[in-house]
């Protein structure tokens, strides 16, 4: 039994490699970001809930995904509340993608 994959996309391309969903699992482009988006989205709304309950700014960071369409569900859709990142190629990029308030966050020694 190997998990089917679907999308809402029909396919994606990758390395000139159509690949048409619903597919095996086999079948994907490595390597490959597999997420289940009910279960991101449900841990996003409970993100911004619990900090609005407690009172507090959330500003999540985008250095693990380094997704727009996630970090967009981070901020519940609002591209001006805040996020961090910790490379100025992710804050170029964030800014590109109309993210206004990024902070760059980097450790110092």
């Amino acid at each position: 039994d190997r998990p089917t994959m679907t999308s809402p996309l029909d396919s994606c391309m990758s390395a000139n490699r159509v690949v048409k969903f619903p597919c095996s699992i086999v079948d994907l482009p490595t390597p490959c970001l597999v997420v289940d988006l009910d279960v991101v989205e449900a841990n996003c709304t409970s993100m911004i809930q619990r900090a609005a309950t407690a009172g507090v700014a959330l500003r999540p960071h985008v250095k693990t995904h380094k997704i727009p369409e996630i970090a967009a569900m981070q901020v519940g859709g609002d591209k001006s509340k805040g996020i961090v990142a910790s490379t100025l190629a992710e804050v170029r990029f964030f800014a590109s993608h109309l993210y206004t308030d990024i902070t760059y966050s980097v450790p110092i020694s």
